[in-house]
């Protein structure tokens, strides 16, 4: 229910130089399942399934991100057709 009415689901990776995580969340599946607007950083195996902008939507780091944010919340339709 949470991810269905959420207008944005953001994934972030926790990074860790000791031990790396490459591994997609499931949160990114389940979301996209609830057919959620999805935004994650690119530091997992997800571009290797998942399209930008097509499926969910990439981030570089916490401007981009904060930029992105802004972006999709103002153009709702984009959001919408992005899933």
């Amino acid at each position: 229910r949470l991810f269905s009415v959420s207008k944005i689901v953001l994934e972030v990776v926790y990074k860790n130089d000791v031990v790396p995580c490459n591994q997609t969340s499931m949160r990114i599946f389940e979301a996209l399942a609830c057919g959620s607007f999805v935004m994650t950083d690119n530091l997992t195996d997800a571009p290797k399934i998942f399209t930008d902008k097509v499926h969910l939507v990439y981030f570089k780091d916490a401007n981009d991100l904060h930029a992105k944010v802004l972006y999709y919340l103002a153009h709702e339709n984009e959001r919408r057709e992005i899933v």
